[in-house]
C-alpha cells in the first residue's frame, strides 16, 4: 500500500526538489523505482528482520517506543537507497554530499507520512476488529453457558504466608484475586448475595500456584486471576479485554494483549 501510493504520489505531483531544487522527470518508470524501493525494503523489514531480532519483535515485548524507532529505521533506510540509487540514476558524475542526502532524508520523510499514517491506523482497525470479534464469541458462549463448570463445586483451602491466613471456601464462590503489592485481594461471594474480601500477606504468583489443578481460574492479568465462570460479559479492544464479573458492578478485571489468546482458548476447548 505504501509503495503504490509512493509512485502514484510522486508521478502526480511530481516533487522537482527531491534532491534539492534540481528539476527532475518523473517518468512513470522512474516513479516505479522509487516505489520497488519502498516495497522491497519494507518486506524486509517486515519479513527478516523478526526472524533475526526474534526476542526484541516478539508481540509480548513490543511498545511504542519500538514502534516509533521502526518506522524511523524503515524510513532512514529507504531514504538512503532513494538518494544513492536515485543520485546514481540522475547525477552520475556527482560527488556525495552530506547536505544533499539530507536533503532526501527529508523529502523520503515528508512524502512517507501520509501513507505511513494510513497504515498504522488500518492496523489499529484491523486488531480493533478481532479483539471485537473474539469478545463477542466469548459473550455468546457465557450467554448460552458453554463454558467449563470442572471443579466449580471443589471445596478449596487457600493459604497465606501469615500464621493464621487461611480461607476456606467453594471454587464457585471466588469471584477474582486481584494483587496489592505484596499482598493479595481475594473477593469471593457468601451464600450467593454478600460480597467479601479477604486479604493475604502472599504474592499473586504463591496464589495461581494453589489454583493450578482448578481449570476455572486465569492468570489474566499480571495484577489478576480470574474465575471465568463468574465473568457475565466481555468488552475488548487493541489492547485487552474487560471482564464485568457477577455480582460486582463498580469493577472490571482486565485482559492483558499477551494473555488474550490463552483466554480466548479457554471458550474453544
Amino acid at each position: 500500500l505504501i509503495s503504490i501510493v509512493v509512485v502514484f504520489f510522486l508521478f502526480i505531483f511530481k516533487p522537482t526538489n527531491l534532491f534539492l531544487s534540481i528539476k527532475i522527470e518523473f517518468t512513470f518508470i522512474n516513479c516505479l523505482l522509487f516505489g520497488t524501493i519502498a516495497l522491497v525494503t519494507s518486506l524486509l523489514f517486515t519479513n527478516l528482520l523478526p526472524i533475526l531480532f526474534k526476542g526484541f519483535f516478539h508481540y509480548k515485548n513490543w511498545t511504542v517506543g519500538k514502534e516509533i524507532l521502526y518506522i524511523l529505521s524503515l524510513l532512514i533506510t529507504i531514504a538512503t537507497l532513494n538518494y544513492f540509487i536515485g543520485w546514481q540514476l540522475f547525477f552520475e558524475n556527482q560527488y556525495f554530499q552530506l547536505y544533499h542526502y539530507l536533503q532526501t532524508l527529508l523529502n523520503t520523510f515528508i512524502i512517507a507520512i501520509f501513507p505511513i499514517f494510513i497504515a498504522i491506523a488500518l492496523n489499529l482497525i484491523t486488531s480493533q476488529q478481532k479483539v471485537t470479534i473474539a469478545s463477542e464469541k466469548i459473550n455468546n458462549h457465557l450467554n448460552k453457558k458453554l463454558q467449563k463448570t470442572t471443579n466449580t463445586d471443589a471445596t478449596l483451602v487457600l493459604k497465606g504466608n501469615g500464621k493464621y491466613e487461611s480461607l476456606t471456601v467453594n471454587t464457585g464462590a471466588i469471584l477474582f484475586i486481584e494483587s496489592a503489592g505484596n499482598y493479595s485481594d481475594i473477593y469471593y461471594v457468601k451464600n450467593n448475595v454478600t460480597i467479601k474480601k479477604t486479604t493475604f500477606r502472599s504474592s499473586l504468583q504463591e496464589l495461581e500456584n494453589q489454583l493450578i489443578d482448578f481449570s476455572c481460574f486465569y492468570r489474566s492479568h499480571r495484577s489478576f486471576i480470574v474465575n471465568i465462570n463468574q465473568v457475565i460479559k466481555s468488552n475488548g479492544n487493541a489492547q485487552g479485554y474487560q471482564l464485568s464479573i457477577k455480582y460486582i458492578e463498580d469493577k472490571e478485571v482486565p485482559v492483558s494483549r499477551t494473555k488474550i489468546s490463552g483466554f480466548n482458548a479457554m471458550f474453544e476447548q
